[in-house]
């Protein structure tokens, strides 16, 4: 779970890989749209802390409300050329944000 939650100023994400992997880290809001991208790449094994301060991908403060964290793990093949991501794991946590 992210902490502080409820928060104000910002959270903390953490989530550990047991080796390296292609990782997605999302937000997003009630309705489901996405808010932010907090990284979207490979990340080495071990913990990482990844935080979210309510600023949106066009650098703008999201409103107090409840939001998501989804966490989306995938294994990457190449077949024929091509690279083809496979989620292997996905995980959605609650947020809670008050101003």
């Amino acid at each position: 779970q992210n902490y502080p939650n409820p928060f104000n100023a910002g959270t903390e994400i953490r989530f550990q890989l047991p080796k390296s992997a292609y990782v997605e880290l999302t937000v997003h809001n009630i309705l489901g749209q996405k808010v932010c991208t907090l990284t979207s790449g490979y990340k080495p094994p071990g913990h990482h802390i990844l935080r979210w301060n309510g600023i949106n991908d066009e650098g703008l403060a999201v409103p107090s409300g409840v939001y998501f964290s989804q966490l989306t793990i995938k294994k990457v093949e190449e077949t024929d050329g091509e690279n083809s991501h496979q989620t292997i794991y996905n995980h959605l946590r609650k947020m809670i944000m008050l101003k």
